[in-house]
């Protein structure tokens, strides 16, 4: 395991701080969030007075051809646009026959792949716009060589984004499969991790930090069960 990274964070703690304005390193601070989730004493010296706000990539499921149309109308009811890979605005028929090449025709496989990006904050214009530039980025880093569409839903009480990801490589012309549960495991691991970063990069805030902590997440919904659902 690559341990250089907490060389970096000594560094950065032992700077004087100057205000309690002064912004850390995000991306160290998420690094180490991984590393060592239950380090408190040394966290809140990272964070200082900022409240840890858990991101959330929930996987709804594999996809088949053809459910791909009926879960693009469902996204799409409650939002103006899609947005693809090359950050262009796109309509359902749009992505329908642009991937048309990339399915089996003679077969039903599972083609695509639809996940939420979500946060807690209300969905105004500057967080819907920051979400959408976030989500985006993370999966041009993490899955360069794959078509998406992103659907962006600011009509409830939470910011979310609907992401169809077409599973075929457009290079190899292969579909994305996980070799095991640790494997698919370590890939959306990952995917938080760059999330947030990217969050806290368009959405920065002195009141809180975006992190991938997933036990956070869980302890918040079992105290509020009602707070994430209807994505």
């Amino acid at each position: 395991m690559d341990l250089s990274f907490l060389d970096d964070i000594l560094k950065h703690m032992q700077k004087p701080r100057f205000s309690d304005s002064d912004k850390v390193d995000k991306r160290l601070l998420i690094k180490f969030n991984q590393f060592n989730p239950n380090s408190k004493f040394i966290k809140s010296n990272l964070v200082g007075t900022k409240t840890a706000s858990p991101v959330l990539i929930k996987n709804i499921g594999q996809m088949k051809r053809s459910h791909l149309e009926n879960a693009l109308n469902y996204a799409l009811e409650n939002s103006e646009t899609a947005y693809n890979e090359m950050f262009l605005e796109c309509d359902k028929q749009f992505i329908l026959e642009s991937w048309l090449n990339d399915f089996d025709l003679t077969k039903d496989y599972n083609e695509t792949m639809h996940l939420v990006f979500s946060i807690k904050d209300k969905p105004d214009e500057e967080t819907m716009q920051g979400l959408l530039h976030s989500t985006w980025e993370s999966l041009k880093i993490r899955l360069p060589e794959y078509k998406f569409a992103l659907v962006p839903h600011a009509h409830q009480d939470h910011a979310h984004i609907h992401c169809f990801i077409n599973k075929t490589n457009q290079l190899t012309r292969r579909r994305l499969r996980f070799k095991g549960h640790e494997d698919c495991k370590e890939f959306f691991n990952e995917l938080r991790s760059e999330f947030a970063y990217r969050l806290n990069d368009h959405l920065l805030s002195e009141e809180y930090l975006y992190v991938n902590e997933p036990k956070l997440k869980e302890l918040e919904n079992k105290s509020n069960p009602h707070k994430m659902s209807g994505t």
